[in-house]
C-alpha cells in the first residue's frame, strides 16, 4: 500500500496543477447539487410529496450529471498517470457522444440499484415502525436489520470498486459487463480494497473542513486509479496462469 501511494505521488507531481483544476470541476458540480437542495428546502413546503420530489431530483442529478462527470475525471487521471498527454477537457469524455454517455448513466443506475436495493429491503421494517408505531420494543430489532442492510450495502460497493475503471479502459464494454468483471476481480480482494479505503480515513476527516478537499481529492483519485490498475493486472495474470495450466496450446485456444 505504501509503495503504491509513494509511486502515485511521484506520478502526480508533474500533473498536480491540472489535477487540481479537474478535481475542482467535480467539487463545484457537487456543490451545485447541494445548492439546489438548499434552494428546494427553503422555497418548498416540506411534506411527503416535496421530500419525494427532492429525492427524485437528487437521484437524477447524481445519476445523469455527477457520476458521468466523475467517470470522466477518472478517465483523465487514468490516462494521464499512464503517461498520455490528455487535455483537460477530456474530463467531459462521457458527455462527448450519446454512446459513452449512455454507458456512464447505465453504470451509475445499475451500480446504485444493486448497492442500495439490499439496504432498502432491510430498512423496510424500520420505515413501517416509524409509520405504524409498533412500539419501543421493536426499535432495537428493526435497527439491527438496518445495520445489517448497511453492511451488506458496503459489501456490494466493494464488489463494484473497479467497475468505473473497467468502463474507462474498454470502450466496447457494457455497464453490466463492467459490474460483472469488477465482481470477479474483487472476489478475493475485498479486504485489500477495504484496507485501501480505510488508509485514507484521516484524509477524509480533513475534508470536513472543506478547503483541504481540493488538495486531497486529486491524490485519492490518482491512488484509486493506480489501485484499480494493480487489481486488474493481478487478475489478468491469474487468469493467464490458469489458462496456461489447463490448456497446453494456450495461444491457439485464445485464437478460436
Amino acid at each position: 500500500m505504501y509503495n503504491l501511494k509513494l509511486q502515485t505521488k511521484e506520478n502526480l507531481k508533474p500533473l498536480y496543477l491540472k489535477s487540481v483544476v479537474v478535481s475542482f470541476l467535480l467539487i463545484a458540480t457537487f456543490a451545485f447539487i447541494l445548492l439546489i437542495n438548499v434552494f428546494f428546502s427553503v422555497l418548498v413546503k416540506q411534506n411527503g410529496i416535496a421530500l419525494l420530489s427532492e429525492s427524485f431530483i437528487n437521484l437524477i442529478l447524481y445519476v445523469c450529471l455527477l457520476n458521468p462527470l466523475l467517470y470522466g475525471v477518472l478517465y483523465w487521471f487514468y490516462y494521464s498517470l499512464s503517461g498520455n498527454n490528455i487535455k483537460l477537457f477530456e474530463c467531459f469524455y462521457f458527455f462527448g457522444n450519446s454512446k459513452n454517455y449512455k454507458r456512464a448513466v447505465s453504470l451509475s443506475i445499475k451500480a446504485t440499484l444493486r448497492t442500495s436495493f439490499i439496504y432498502f429491503v432491510f430498512s423496510i421494517p424500520t420505515f413501517l415502525n416509524s409509520y405504524f408505531k409498533y412500539g419501543e420494543i421493536f426499535n432495537d430489532i428493526f435497527g439491527l436489520f438496518s445495520t445489517i442492510g448497511l453492511f451488506l450495502c458496503i459489501y456490494q460497493q466493494l464488489k463494484y470498486f473497479v467497475a468505473p475503471i473497467l468502463l474507462i479502459n474498454d470502450s466496447s464494454l457494457s455497464a453490466s459487463g463492467a459490474l460483472y468483471l469488477s465482481a470477479e476481480i474483487s472476489f478475493n480482494n475485498k479486504l485489500n480494497i477495504l484496507g485501501f479505503i480505510l488508509s485514507f480515513f484521516g484524509y477524509f476527516l480533513l475534508c470536513f473542513f472543506v478547503f483541504p478537499t481540493i488538495f486531497i481529492l486529486p491524490y485519492y483519485l490518482a491512488c484509486y486509479c493506480n489501485k484499480c490498475k494493480e487489481l486488474i493486472n493481478k487478475y489478468n495474470y491469474s487468469v493467464k496462469t490458469i489458462n496456461r495450466k489447463f490448456y497446453k496450446n494456450y495461444f491457439n485456444f485464445l485464437k478460436r
